[in-house]
């Protein structure tokens, strides 16, 4: 972006130390899963989720078809190229990152290039990366070791294979399941080709490369040198900055943002009350939906919509395209070819639930909405200043599309369109992109300063995705701490109000702006004892 060309270190200081300490963060090839990956790949295996390497052969065309049978066959022949485009975006996406790997197999350190976008979040530059898939990040791991020395060190090492695997609940549970698979975990990482029970994990490869240095530590103990990047999640992230924006207590309490025994789940808890709204409602529709399965994955991308613009419309087109990959992925037809009626209906219900269980946040969105609106209808770009201290500008203009024709030899002449931007903003992108930039804006933030906080410890080995942060087991409990402390002090504040008065900077006397929002009484310094915060 233009306006950040002439960004010094002064300007951002904050900023430019984040990525300059995750760019000197040194990594390695994890070369034990590497050779599990590659012989598996190799063999054609499509185990641990590698996608199938042949392509699938179209159904036969039927014999003296009727037209129900034409019918059936065209649609079963359509399912079956989407699988097959599927398959070879998934099959290059392999290749490529076993390629890069063992480009780099007997390099010891690996560094990332990284680049910052306009709202201050920070992301690797190549394409295979510790940001990737499950395949990406099983096959790195940090080049910096350092040993499991404590009980508490120890414990986020388990804790981190219990997720891996996909193990909820509380800690104990996850450290209790560790304990019983003991002897399961220590045989299967002798000859991993041979057991792959591994492969069944939510994150089958992270989760191989942490078993196979689990075994490794449970024969050494502290002499034992971990370089496994282990990873903490935030629970509903951009809801999490929400209920600390608005001070919320009870979407704080659903989003681990208090103290729990246990931790909260709101993809579950709105899943079960989608099932509930159903099951009341016995029709036709609503039968085939609860048949179907409406578990907490299903409604884990609904909710996570919600801080990013959410609306009735884009839940309903989550719900459209789970439904047809499912059907494309079993083979069979999902509601007899009538998914949008289905994905409408289920929509109407999930919509009606996030407006009752989630109501701060919708009028959060609204309000954030409310706010620019003024502006971008008087063509005046939007800014305001990130915790961090960048300033964030948004300006999505209107475009136009215009056509280029273009020459080949005598005869043959191709066309292609572009979009070409107009001096007029658009109203419409810029109400749909300003709450998730601006949530993005916050979640940026607490990384940089997190990461900052991190290299004045003298912590150098670090994984951030953003709503996911990640560094060696012996470094793990002071990150878990830092990242709650620095949270703290950012939402301390009323963020909104700072907010408010950057947009309002740019309000002419004859612009009304909505009136602010008021905080709940949530008690942010509760946060810091919120285990359950990011885990």
């Amino acid at each position: 972006r233009g306006k950040y060309n002439d960004c010094t270190y002064n300007d951002y200081p904050v900023v430019f130390d984040a990525v300059n300490h995750l760019q000197s963060t040194a990594w390695r090839i994890n070369k034990k899963v590497y050779d599990v990956m590659t012989t598996l790949w190799n063999a054609g295996s499509e185990i641990a989720e590698l996608p199938n390497q042949e392509f699938y052969d179209d159904p036969p065309y039927p014999i003296d078809p009727t037209t129900d049978e034409i019918k059936n066959h065209y649609k079963l022949k359509q399912q079956i190229r989407t699988k097959n485009n599927i398959n070879i975006g998934l099959r290059y996406r392999v290749n490529e990152s076993i390629k890069t790997a063992e480009k780099f197999l007997e390099h010891n350190n690996i560094w990332f290039p990284h680049h910052v976008d306009f709202r201050g979040r920070v992301y690797p530059t190549p394409k295979f990366s510790y940001q990737g898939s499950d395949i990406e990040r099983g096959l790195l791991m940090f080049a910096e070791g350092k040993p499991i020395v404590n009980n508490e060190q120890r414990d986020a090492f388990f804790i981190h294979g219990a997720n891996m695997f996909g193990i909820k609940g509380s800690y104990s549970k996850r450290l209790a399941w560790v304990a019983e698979q003991e002897h399961a975990l220590t045989t299967t990482a002798q000859d991993p080709l041979q057991d792959t029970w591994w492969a069944n994990a939510d994150k089958p490869f992270q989760f191989l490369a942490w078993l196979l240095e689990y075994a490794n530590y449970m024969k050494c103990g502290i002499s034992h040198v971990s370089h496994l990047p282990l990873a903490v999640d935030g629970s509903c992230n951009g809801l999490q900055l929400m209920s600390l924006l608005l001070k919320d207590k009870t979407m704080g309490a659903s989003t681990g943002c208090v103290p729990l025994d246990e931790p909260s789940d709101l993809y579950q808890e709105i899943a079960d009350e989608v099932v509930k709204r159903l099951q009341s409602d016995p029709t036709a529709t609503n039968l085939n939906l609860l048949k179907f399965g409406i578990d907490r994955k299903l409604m884990k991308k609904a909710v996570m919509s919600v801080p990013y613009g959410a609306s009735y419309f884009s839940i309903v087109k989550i719900f459209q395209d789970a439904f047809y990959l499912r059907s494309v992925q079993s083979g069979e037809e999902s509601f007899e070819g009538k998914l949008r009626k289905h994905a409408s209906a289920l929509g109407a219900v999930t919509w009606n639930v996030l407006k009752d269980q989630l109501p701060n946040a919708l009028n959060l969105m609204k309000w954030i909405k409310d706010t620019i609106k003024p502006l971008i209808k008087n063509n005046i770009e939007v800014s305001w200043v990130s915790p961090t201290g960048l300033r964030v500008y948004q300006a999505y203009p209107n475009t136009i599309r215009k056509r280029i024709t273009t020459a080949i030899g005598q005869s043959y002449r191709k066309q292609t369109h572009y979009r070409d931007p107009l001096d007029t903003l658009s109203l419409k992108k810029n109400l749909s992109g300003i709450v998730p930039n601006y949530i993005h804006s916050l979640d940026a933030s607490v990384m940089s300063i997190v990461t900052g906080c991190m290299k004045q410890h003298g912590i150098n080995s670090l994984a951030m995705i953003h709503d996911s942060f990640g560094t060696l087991a012996h470094d793990m409990p002071k990150l878990t701490t830092v990242l709650r402390e620095v949270t703290r002090d950012i939402f301390k504040n009323n963020l909104l109000i700072s907010f408010d008065i950057d947009i309002k900077d740019y309000y002419s006397d004859n612009l009304e702006s909505p009136k602010q929002l008021k905080q709940g009484a949530l008690d942010i310094n509760q946060l810091t004892k919120s285990l359950y915060f990011f885990h």
